[in-house]
């Protein structure tokens, strides 16, 4: 015998399905406690660009799970957490008007046909003065981690307050110095050589031997290695200055990318030196 469909009314599985639908709506815009002002409008910012993402289509690394959990979307394997208005300067070894200087002594050349191969720039090796599980990439993450924020694991895997035992992070809190967001887990986070392996190795780099290859992909000098989102890291690749820059802090992106060539001896394109020099012209001049 066939069941006559309800053509009205307001039955109890309507009921149910409007609850369930108010709490999904609550879920997803429930604001986080003691949120300040703007705070509050950050976090709504965030939750329009999720909204925007999904209309638009989901990448591979965001779920429906992650609408609840604060994480913003994105189309890419970088993850991300709240953006921020602006993010702290990385530290530059030199000042704009010595890297004016130092950008002219600088070898123009093209990039050389070279037979590159990643393996040849060991990394990341054990960091120095440290225990043998601690990295270079976790003391690049250690040194541009927000104070107070790191959460060490040792060997076994349990928090320490011990640096020299620790084998790991946990968890932080680090402003990607290339667009600005704030991200808390380290495995969202890349280490970006700020003159790429791929560039420097067909700018003189690829002569050097296996020893000196190393040294370069791991080195800590200042301005060398930072700590940046997946995301940002990927899209940069190896391009240089001229065709490809950082939404923010490109004044200081530019003295490293100076400094690390003049130290190291690396020419750059014509192209990339007019670039690093209409960068540098943004640098403030007090």
């Amino acid at each position: 015998m066939a069941v006559a469909r309800r053509k009205g009314g307001f039955g109890v599985l309507d009921f149910v399905a409007w609850l369930f639908a108010a709490a999904l709506i609550v879920a997803f815009f429930k604001i986080p406690a003691h949120q300040s002002a703007n705070g509050t409008l950050d976090f709504f910012r965030a939750k329009a660009e999720t909204i925007q993402v999904w209309v638009g289509g989901l990448g591979d690394e965001f779920t429906f799970g992650d609408l609840f959990n604060g994480k913003a979307a994105t189309t890419d394997s970088g993850g991300s957490t709240t953006p921020t208005s602006s993010a702290p300067e990385p530290v530059a070894a030199n000042t704009a008007s010595a890297s004016v200087a130092t950008l002219s002594t600088l070898t123009v050349a093209p990039a050389e046909q070279v037979a590159y191969n990643r393996d040849e720039w060991k990394h990341w090796i054990t960091a120095p003065d440290s225990s043998s599980c601690w990295s270079i990439r976790d003391e690049a993450l250690y040194r541009q981690a927000e104070d107070e924020t790191l959460v060490l694991l040792d060997a076994n895997k349990q928090t320490t307050t011990d640096k020299s035992s620790a084998c790991s992070i946990q968890s932080g809190s680090w402003v990607d110095p290339y667009g600005g967001s704030t991200f808390t887990n380290p495995s969202d986070l890349d280490i970006d050589h700020v003159v790429p392996l791929d560039y420097a190795a067909s700018h003189g780099g690829q002569a050097w031997d296996s020893t000196r290859k190393e040294q370069y992909a791991n080195s800590l000098d200042d301005g060398h290695l930072l700590a940046v989102s997946a995301s940002a890291n990927r899209t940069k690749g190896a391009k240089g200055p001229s065709e490809w820059q950082p939404e923010v802090n490109g004044c200081t992106y530019a003295i490293n990318w100076v400094n690390v060539s003049s130290k190291w001896s690396l020419s750059v394109t014509q192209a990339d030196k007019d670039t690093l020099s209409s960068m540098l012209a943004t640098c403030p001049t007090t």
